[in-house]
């Protein structure tokens, strides 16, 4: 995704299942995380997914969900503190300390109950590298200032949703197939209660993938030629519906000379 307005992620390390660190998980069980995560994975596994979107978080953008000694959301106002966790980050990101090492020498506990299971994706089945990956939505804590790191994450900006699909539109920024689809549900709720309020557990998302004579394009399951489109069965000429408009629900994303277009494919009557 070189290029890509992503959302801060990565990998599950070997570290992220470490005891002392799933030690210092607080707010959601291992039976629980195992739960949210559609009981496929392993009660330790599941758990190592709640640290490492913690751990990339504040990798990629510095922003750490973690409690303090007092129970308290970790603010970063006072400027010892906030020298010292920016120093772990720099070891972080240069291999040259742990999560672990930090979480247990500033004595924190990782706050996975402000982790909110949002969405689960896995890459289309024809691509020869795939991922399983689950997104998460959190409140941003107060006192904290998001910055990118430099390396993984080149830049970072603060856009509403709307701000964003519009960029996408407008060929100013490149949306992945997953960040499209979570801004345009975000996009249609006023309030942050609006998000947390109205979740609810979702099926897993897997598009498919179809290569043209020049790009490609990505199909989701709600699109109406979704099944025929598995079953390998296409019409031609292709007909992608209508651009997608901020507002609206894109239901397949075209790729061409290296840039995304979101599309609107509405069903026939009678379909």
């Amino acid at each position: 995704m070189g290029n890509y307005h992503v959302y801060p992620g990565g990998r599950v390390d070997e570290n992220d299942k470490e005891p002392e660190v799933l030690r210092r998980c607080e707010g959601v069980s291992p039976g629980e995380a195992r739960r949210l995560l559609d009981n496929v994975l392993s009660e330790e596994e599941s758990l190592a997914f709640f640290v490492a979107a913690i751990r990339e978080l504040f990798e990629e953008s510095g922003v750490l969900l973690a409690y303090t000694g007092s129970g308290q959301l970790i603010a970063m106002k006072d400027v010892h503190v906030r020298a010292r966790i920016g120093a772990y980050r720099r070891l972080l990101q240069t291999g040259k300390a742990t999560f672990s090492d930090m979480i247990c020498e500033e004595r924190l506990l990782l706050a996975l109950d402000q982790l909110h299971h949002y969405a689960h994706w896995i890459t289309p089945v024809v691509l020869d590298v795939r991922f399983d990956t689950h997104f998460f939505i959190a409140r941003h804590p107060i006192g904290q200032r998001a910055v990118a790191d430099g390396t993984e994450t080149t830049d970072g900006a603060w856009m509403t949703p709307q701000e964003a699909l519009k960029e996408n539109l407008k060929q100013r920024i490149t949306l992945s197939p997953p960040a499209l689809i979570i801004l345009e549900e975000l996009a249609s709720c006023r309030e942050s209660y609006d998000v947390f309020g109205s979740m609810k557990d979702k099926p897993p998302i897997v598009p498919i993938y179809v290569p043209l004579s020049e790009g490609y394009f990505v199909v989701f399951p709600w699109d109406p030629d979704y099944e025929d489109m598995e079953a390998g069965n296409m019409e031609y000429p292709l007909d992608h519906g209508q651009l997608s408009l901020p507002t609206d629900r894109t239901t397949r994303v075209v790729y061409r000379n290296g840039r995304a277009f979101p599309y609107r494919k509405l069903r026939k009557e009678g379909q």
